[in-house]
This record gives structure tokens, C-alpha cells and sequence, in this order.
């Protein structure tokens, strides 16, 4: 399971950090560009409002169906730490026992996650980092609109 997930991050965790990049940066666009668009016009353009928030729409859809299925391998991870433990109480067979506590062992020392390359690890908790920084760049993005360079 561990070799797995190691494969699993060596093969497409480039790929997976370029995807969750590239979301990051259109969750921070969007929603900007959506609401310089609304500003500068003297009605609603209903259109546009629709049409970008189905685009913000999909891409939090993305994201959650990114950290999901990690979230999911890691709650069987935990699932599967438990029920080691408990049959390995109740064995009778000696044999069976050794290996049982060997194999529970294993899982408790293993840090299983998903991390590509090492940069960020995937997890429910991703979700609430990534909206607070989008929150945090379009604060400041909204802030600094429309100010010329020379004022800083």
C-alpha cells in the first residue's frame, strides 16, 4: 500500500501539483475578473454572472474531486489500522497472532499520504487552505485595483 502511494506521487505528482496549480489560479481570476467586470458597467450583465459562477462552480467541484478520493484512502488506512488491531486481540492461533502484530506494526508506523513531490500533502484540510488563500489574493487584488504603481 505504501509502495503504492509512493509510485502513485513519483508517476503524476507533477501532473497532480500542475492541476492543482492551475485550479489556484483560475479560483483567484475568476471570481476577480467577474467582479472588475460588474463594477465597471451600470447594469447587470446576468450572462456573465451566470456564466462565471458555473465556471467557479467546476472548479471547486475539481477540487473537492482531487482531495476526495485521498481523503477516502486515508479514512481506509485508519479503518484498516483498526481492524488489524482488534482481530490481532482476538486470535487464538499463535502463528497467525505474530504476523497480525507485525502487519498492525507496519501500518501504524507508516505514514501514508498523498503528497506530491512533497510540497503539499492532499487532504480535507486543502480545501480550507485554498479558500482562504484565494480569499486572502482577491482581498488584495481588490485592494490594489485601479491604484498606479508609483502611489506605493
Amino acid at each position: 500500500m505504501l509502495t503504492v502511494m509512493r509510485d502513485l506521487d513519483r508517476t503524476y505528482g507533477i501532473d497532480m501539483m500542475i492541476l492543482l496549480y492551475s485550479t489556484f489560479v483560475d479560483l483567484i481570476l475568476t471570481p476577480y475578473n467577474l467582479i472588475v467586470n460588474l463594477r465597471g458597467q451600470k447594469t447587470l450583465n446576468v450572462s456573465l454572472l451566470l456564466l462565471e459562477s458555473i465556471y467557479m462552480l467546476m472548479l471547486v467541484v475539481a477540487v473537492v474531486a482531487i482531495v476526495e478520493p485521498c481523503h477516502k484512502t486515508l479514512k481506509q488506512v485508519e479503518r484498516a489500522k483498526f481492524l488489524v488491531s482488534k482481530i490481532a486481540i482476538n486470535s487464538s492461533d499463535k502463528l497467525v497472532d505474530v504476523e497480525l502484530k507485525k502487519f498492525s506494526r507496519f501500518l501504524i508506523l507508516s505514514r501514508v499520504s498523498y503528497s506530491p513531490m512533497g510540497l503539499c500533502t492532499i487532504s480535507r484540510s486543502l480545501i480550507a487552505t485554498v479558500a482562504g488563500s484565494v480569499t486572502t489574493y482577491l482581498v488584495i487584488l481588490l485592494q490594489f485595483q485601479g491604484r498606479d504603481v508609483g502611489e506605493y
